[in-house]
């Protein structure tokens, strides 16, 4: 469940960064989408389409970065709980011979 939210935070993020290139004059509207006359599908425009890998390349690099911080800091973590355990085993080692 929490992987999906943060698949879903991560592409509105990149989807709202897209929407704000927009055009905003409303003599100019700008569709980022071309209907294909052999399909009748809608086919994504090459500059949206670049916009929108863009996009999500920023948003992928973000959240890489912050993977990088995380594991960066549990191995910290890690690392503080070490010493403390061997403080405390020298502090038990020495409590028992006093």
């Amino acid at each position: 469940m929490v992987e999906r939210d943060l698949d879903l935070q991560a592409t509105s993020g990149a989807l709202e960064q897209v929407e704000c290139d927009r055009s905003r004059s409303p003599l100019h509207p700008r569709s980022g989408f071309l209907l294909d006359p052999a399909t009748g599908a809608l086919v994504v425009s090459p500059n949206l389409d670049l916009k929108i890998r863009k996009a999500l390349m920023r948003e992928v690099r973000r959240m890489r970065y912050a993977l990088y911080f995380l594991q960066a800091r549990l191995y910290l973590e890690a690392l503080w709980l070490k010493g403390s355990r061997a403080v405390l085993k020298i502090r038990s080692n020495c409590s028992g011979y006093f």
